[in-house]
């Protein structure tokens, strides 16, 4: 199965997961870069807002496109109970119909049921494998963030 890893990270958490995961998979990976500074407090707060309204953002042109893979695994911080900007303009540029796609994403302590299902929604809809919500309680524990990544590893086709 070959496998890209697609990713946006503010602070490094979600980019930690991402990176695990390609590890794991030998997978491709690649970062969403967002082309709005979201650095420093305001930018946290200019990101949340931009979230909670769902807008889109500009984003460069990411390294490896989907359609060249079997499965495609796009993560995101929550922010404002929703994926980033940059994720949402991802998901527009690139849509993963007929793909298989699976989804993760990490959060202080809410947002990730709607993160995911709309995740799903926006990706015009591919065949979900696989769903992962991290808390920042899993980031913490590394035997339970293992034990969170081994199960959603179960879940992708082989």
């Amino acid at each position: 199965m070959k496998a890209l890893i697609v990713y946006y990270s503010r602070t490094g958490k979600t980019r930690g997961v991402a990176e695990k995961l390609a590890g794991k998979l030998n997978a491709d990976i690649t970062e969403i870069v967002d082309l709005k500074s979201r650095k420093g407090p305001l930018g946290f707060v200019g990101g949340a807002h931009d979230a909670l309204k769902k807008l889109t953002t500009e984003i460069s042109p990411i390294s490896y496109l989907p359609e060249n893979y079997d499965i495609v695994i796009v993560g995101t911080p929550v922010w404002a109970d929703n994926m980033t900007p940059a994720v949402r303009t991802f998901l527009a540029k690139y849509p993963l119909r007929g793909k298989r796609a699976a989804f993760f994403c990490t959060t202080a302590v809410s947002g990730i049921d709607n993160t995911l299902a709309t995740m799903a929604e926006l990706a015009m809809p591919p065949t979900v494998a696989a769903n992962l919500g991290l808390t920042q309680r899993d980031l913490k524990n590394a035997a339970l963030l293992e034990e969170r990544i081994s199960n959603f590893l179960k879940g992708l086709p082989r």
